[in-house]
């Protein structure tokens, strides 16, 4: 157990702890970290998912259900070539 002179929320200088406590202290902020990235990530990956879904599913309802003239009429290739540069923003563009 760590005693509370001990911890860095009561002013101890970190190299003054004992390196039991700086261990756990590092390890601590360590997994907080961790469980921030995750969650960035999770969330990142989560917004590609519902883009790239949002456009192909767009695509599908236009095509498909509603019949759409210009999207039924138009060949899988000029399809493929219309969305790539929407795809590529969502993939490889930076992050707002």
């Amino acid at each position: 157990m760590i005693e509370a002179k001990t911890s860095p929320d009561h002013g101890q200088h970190i190299a003054d702890q004992p390196p039991r406590v700086v261990l756990v202290h590092g390890q601590r902020e360590c997994d907080v970290v961790i469980q921030r990235r995750d969650d960035v990530v999770a969330h990142v990956v989560g917004s590609f998912v519902a883009l790239i879904g949002s456009q192909l599913l767009g695509i599908a309802v236009g095509r498909d259900i509603l019949g759409i003239a210009p999207l039924v009429a138009m060949d899988d290739d000029t399809l493929a070539r219309w969305l790539k540069p929407a795809l590529t923003h969502y993939l490889t563009d930076p992050v707002p």
